[in-house]
């Protein structure tokens, strides 16, 4: 090393963890902000009279109404951002497709075929739909289209089994090679390009799983419809803000890809919950790997 350079300057590495501790500091100090002005409009109320007591509910109201204003604000400048293309010559990541259909006659078949028409290399893509023990035609759907389509590979367990979708999930973990899990549920629907268009993150080392945003087949047929599509937006673009601002990103269900290995390390779907989507999501942050949500491609699903 030259006289007069530092090893933080020199070393890549070292930069590295600046930055990465930096960015920790810096989140740490909004939440102390906010947990702290919690506090204070809890307490203050109590020495401040019925009347002024008021003031620090309004004066936490305004901060966070500003918050989500600015949160906004960059999340809709976050989703017209234009993702950095993979490594010229980089090879596509093997995925494995992952399904948990119980009951699902009515769209199984439409699933398998938006899988078959997707642009990607035949033998870097495989789905793997676990039974959870059907009652319905979805068993006889699924062994028809298994004698047609190779990539399908179908297991079954009994209805009893437990543990719901993660514990579905979790059953074909040990059988899976993908470098990636792309997690769907029976009635997503996808475009054929979506797995091409994703390339720049699935060569991104720094990110453990990305989330596509959701929405709504059919999103202009009533106003039920039309209002699901709205917060659907409204979360994905509020996700976008916050991680614009260094906060986190979090996984929804449907349309997650998550590392196979990142995954494993994490003890797989957690079963003893209903929100195996957001405890996965802190369990990644608590592992230090970073969630990544983008406005486009979607995953579509019905109402």
């Amino acid at each position: 090393m030259p006289n007069g350079g530092s090893p933080a300057s020199e070393s890549p590495v070292m930069a590295s963890v600046i930055d990465d501790l930096a960015w920790s500091d810096g989140r740490r100090r909004k939440a102390l902000i906010v947990v702290l002005a919690c506090l204070w409009a809890g307490a203050a109320p109590h020495w401040l009279g019925p009347v002024r007591g008021l003031l620090p509910a309004f004066g936490l109201t305004l901060m966070l109404g500003g918050y989500g204003f600015s949160t906004l604000r960059r999340g809709r400048s976050s989703a017209a951002a234009v993702s950095s293309a993979p490594p010229a010559g980089a090879v596509v990541p093997a995925i494995d497709v992952l399904v948990a259909a119980r009951d699902e006659e009515q769209v199984i078949a439409r699933l398998v075929q938006a899988i078959a028409g997707l642009e990607y290399p035949a033998d870097r893509l495989k789905l793997w739909v676990m039974d959870d023990g059907s009652n319905d035609r979805t068993p006889e759907i699924l062994n028809q289209l298994s004698a047609t389509h190779s990539f399908l590979q179908v297991r079954r367990r009994p209805r009893n089994a437990g543990g719901g979708k993660s514990g579905a999930l979790n059953a074909l973990l040990p059988q899976l090679q993908g470098d990636w899990l792309l997690v769907l549920d029976a009635d997503a629907a996808l475009t054929p390009d979506v797995l091409l268009r994703l390339q720049p993150q699935l060569h991104d080392s720094a990110l453990g799983a990305v989330q596509l945003r959701k929405a709504v087949v059919g999103a202009d047929s009533n106003w039920l419809t039309r209002s699901q599509a709205l917060e659907m937006a409204f979360d994905a673009e509020m996700q976008l803000g916050r991680i614009a601002q260094g906060g986190i990103g979090e996984l929804r269900g449907n349309g997650q890809l998550i590392r196979r290995q990142v995954l494993l390390d994490c003890g797989g779907f957690n079963e003893d919950t209903v929100t195996d989507d957001l405890d996965l999501s802190f369990r990644l942050l608590l592992a230090g790997q970073q969630v990544s949500v983008l406005w486009n491609p979607v995953v579509d699903e019905e109402p």
